[in-house]
């Protein structure tokens, strides 16, 4: 169940991204928010992934900062101060305001909410709003889900502790090589 505190966080996040869809159309609130959402848990953040050519970063970020109303220059980070610094070269910045992280990554990995969870998440992240507010979800999401586990690829000790207590309930399993658990094993 959604509470009302959620509800709002989700529509100002869903307007924010309609907002940035100015930027690109393919502006896409994906990953934890979407997660807890749809199990109905406390929100921490919100991400909106933004497709953009590599060289183009300033011109978004001065877009950006027109239509959030002022310079954005003290909110951009590298992605080396996020938790997208695991291997993620398709990453070009990420802009954090407040509880709102906009990460700007490579148009080349794809525009398609699909093809963004599957490169930047991992088990339970891969969830999204669609463009009316319906939370939508992945075959890998829906594994995890029914199996009560969640897999990451990689370590980080802050972020798996922070959802055990989340979801004390769920098994918290590394992965590091091939195939995420859910495509090996789509029978169990």
């Amino acid at each position: 169940m959604i509470c009302n505190h959620q509800l709002n966080d989700c529509i100002h996040a869903l307007y924010l991204t309609h907002l940035l869809s100015a930027v690109s159309p393919d502006a896409v609130l994906a990953g934890g928010a979407s997660r807890d959402t749809l199990l109905g848990k406390p929100i921490k953040d919100y991400d909106i992934f933004i497709p953009i050519h590599r060289g183009g970063v300033q011109r978004v970020l001065a877009h950006i900062g027109c239509i959030v109303g002022r310079e954005l220059s003290g909110e951009l980070i590298t992605p080396q101060g996020t938790e997208y610094k695991y291997g993620r070269p398709e990453v070009l910045a990420v802009l954090k305001i407040a509880n709102l992280d906009v990460v700007l990554y490579d148009e080349l990995v794809g525009r398609s909410p699909d093809q963004i969870v599957r490169t930047f998440d991992c088990g339970l992240y891969q969830a999204w709003f669609d463009k009316v507010g319906r939370v939508r979800t992945t075959d890998t999401f829906d594994y995890c889900r029914d199996t009560r586990r969640n897999y990451f690829r990689e370590l980080n000790s802050q972020r798996v502790s922070r959802l055990a207590r989340k979801f004390p309930e769920w098994e918290m399993v590394l992965f590091n090589s091939g195939l995420h658990p859910a495509i090996a094993n789509p029978s169990k």
